[in-house]
């Protein structure tokens, strides 16, 4: 499978309130200029707290899922370390009071011949 490409790795999920990870945030991120897509977004996906970078449709560029340890490190992550990035306009934040659901899981539908 894993020559297939059917398996891309392997990962470990840890608790993040054991290291002090518990807040999570979705931050939008607009550009100052579009052509900088790619360098912006590298350089996102090097942050230490970004777990995720997705470029998305619509005004702004780039939907980050951010995880810190409570909202004065958000209120930091995102004064000291995004807007330190040059050719990012503009920063929006969202707080998560509680997850539901999260997982990296994708559904997988049998075939019927297996069923």
């Amino acid at each position: 499978l894993e020559r297939q490409g059917v398996i891309d790795g392997y990962e470990v999920r840890l608790n993040p309130k054991q290291f002090r990870r518990h807040q999570v945030a979705f931050v939008t991120v607009t550009l100052a200029r579009m052509a900088e897509e790619i360098r912006l977004g590298q350089a996102l996906a090097t942050i230490a707290e970004v777990q995720e970078v997705h470029y998305i449709s619509g005004g702004d560029a780039f939907l980050l899922k951010v995880r810190v340890s409570n909202a004065a490190a958000l209120g930091r992550f995102i004064r000291e370390t995004l807007a330190s990035i040059d050719g990012i306009r503009s920063i929006s934040s969202k707080v998560v009071l509680s997850t539901y659901k999260e997982t990296a899981r994708i559904p997988i539908e049998m075939p019927k011949s297996i069923v």
